[in-house]
């Protein structure tokens, strides 16, 4: 076998936005189902200790975590970096840590020595749904695609073509290289969580399902709470269980206006709202419930589906046209914007008329490490 392929990988754990960190750990896990022979050394670039875990719990074989701040690092390896950053203006020391190294994902200027850099752009929202941002906000999300359109030697890394014709029509005349690299959920072990004890720590009521999105307002979560209001009005008991974080920094009344609206339907018996808990107690939930809701107005490449494909799990999913790529089996399409459809959809699955297809989600980890491969080549 001849030398490993080098990648480095940057890693920014934050809870605000958690599909991010799961992307890369979901990039380390597809690399680990390939054959040793196959699989590259990963350099992972950390600016704090935040979520490593998650990437140690992957038990990658071939990896090395890398501070690309010096103030992190040991007494020694701290103080070569400062002197060489105050006398050279170069950190020599990363260099040396990072030689042979000719990819990087997510690369800035930290690493203009590393030969290729790759960017994730995961979707052009900003672009489609510009009344969800303000200019300044707009401006801030477009400006990597921008740049990078215009950089010949940088690839662009999309998770869905229906991303790719987004950035064909709102960035026209790109040099860039652009690949379509759509990911695979990897999902931890989640056998040790037992559905009983957090169905009673919860409070839980069955028949349940479950929506898990951050409380972002393109996620859509009013229109999973007019479906409720049409089945409580019908007399049909049962729970919707909405999990992640409850802020959006760009519509601050969002949540407490969901909260609001639970209030005037007077569905507060039908809805739970749970936060950002435990990822494994989460899949545990997900797996005994009816169905999946995914009711977002707009998405790059949606974790949740991924999630459900893996779980072989049935999705309620609005009809948008990503949605359409991502998902061909155990699903029923909906419209976005009308309560009356998903509460159709709802009542159909509640009256137990739903098939599942068993699918071998193993096959799509494994051929998104090899698109991982092909892609930094």
């Amino acid at each position: 076998m001849g030398s490993r392929k080098k990648i480095a990988l940057t890693f920014h754990y934050s809870e605000n936005w958690i599909a991010g960190s799961y992307y890369v750990v979901n990039i380390v896990k597809a690399l680990n189902s390939l054959d040793d022979g196959e699989k590259p050394k990963l350099y992972i670039l950390l600016s704090n200790r935040s979520g490593v875990h998650l990437l140690q719990e992957v038990g990658y074989p071939y990896i090395e975590f890398i501070h690309t701040n010096c103030n992190d690092d040991g007494f020694w390896s701290k103080y070569l970096r400062r002197i060489s950053l105050k006398f050279f203006k170069k950190d020599y020391p990363l260099r040396l840590m990072l030689s042979g190294v000719d990819h990087v994902f997510e690369g800035n200027d930290q690493f203009g020595f590393i030969k290729n850099h790759y960017y994730w752009v995961h979707d052009f929202q900003e672009c489609r749904l510009p009344e969800f941002f303000t200019p300044q906000e707009a401006a801030e999300r477009s400006a990597l695609p921008k740049k990078i359109a215009r950089v010949s030697n940088a690839t662009l890394i999309l998770s869905s073509y229906d991303a790719l014709n987004d950035f064909g029509t709102f960035f026209p005349g790109y040099v860039c290289k652009v690949k379509v690299l759509r990911f695979a959920s990897s999902l931890p072990d989640f056998s040790s969580v037992h559905f009983n004890e957090i169905k009673k720590e919860f409070g839980i009521q069955e028949p349940f399902f479950i929506c898990s999105n951050q409380f972002w307002q393109h996620k859509n979560h009013r229109v999973v709470l007019g479906a409720i209001k049409i089945l409580k009005e019908k007399g049909l008991k049962f729970q919707v269980l909405f999990t992640g974080k409850n802020y959006d920094h760009r519509n601050p009344g969002y949540f407490t206006g969901l909260t609001d609206l639970v209030s005037d339907y007077q569905i507060n018996d039908w809805v739970k709202f749970l936060g950002f808990i435990d990822r494994k107690v989460q899949l545990c939930m997900a797996k005994n419930a009816m169905s999946y809701i995914q009711p977002s107005l707009f998405e790059g490449w949606s974790t949740t589906v991924e999630d459900a494909k893996c779980l072989n799990q049935h999705v309620l999913l609005s009809d948008i046209p990503v949605h359409r790529e991502q998902l061909t089996y155990n699903v029923d399409f909906f419209n976005p914007h009308d309560p009356i459809d998903l509460a159709d959809k709802m009542e159909k699955i509640m009256s137990g008329s739903t098939t599942i297809r068993q699918a071998n989600y193993g096959d799509n980890i494994k051929a998104f490490g090899k698109d991982i491969i092909a892609a930094f080549s």
